[in-house]
């Protein structure tokens, strides 16, 4: 165990508002060593971060994983929705991108046979038992917010 290697991926971002603050969260680890801690965005944060990324690539966006990571912290955490809509509002200023209208969320993006096509594929690919449409994950995501 002592030469077993594990390898994480941490993504790292500058310039970004956070809200409502970082946090601080721990890595766990196997054994009794103890938890490295770094700082971390809040969960409201990663959802306006990955909502305002849907909305500014509009109907050309490929980023399925953006829906399954808010479509699954939405069903796994719990929000207080005043402090999650000024986490969204705060990132879509701060990047400039307009909050009204997010294509993703038209019935012309949610029927289209591409991009059902390519959520099939990427759910297929994440996880063999995750069989909901795409339909479906943005039919909870607009509920959710």
């Amino acid at each position: 165990m002592e030469r077993t290697r594990l390898s994480i991926t941490v993504d790292v971002g500058f310039g970004d508002c956070i809200t409502p603050e970082r946090v601080q969260m721990e890595f766990p680890v196997l054994l009794n060593d103890p938890e490295p801690v770094v700082f971390a965005y809040s969960k409201e944060s990663v959802i306006a971060e990955k909502l305002e990324a849907i909305a500014s690539l509009g109907f050309l966006t490929s980023r399925y994983k953006d829906f399954y990571d808010i479509f699954l912290l939405s069903r796994f955490f719990p929000f207080n929705g005043t402090t999650l809509q000024a986490a969204i509002k705060e990132t879509f200023r701060n990047r400039s991108t307009p909050i009204e209208d997010i294509v993703a969320f038209e019935k012309q993006f949610i029927s289209d046979s591409l991009h059902r096509r390519r959520w099939t594929a990427f759910a297929k690919k994440k996880n063999t038992t995750f069989d909901t449409s795409l339909e479906e994950v943005i039919g909870q995501i607009k509920n959710f917010l």
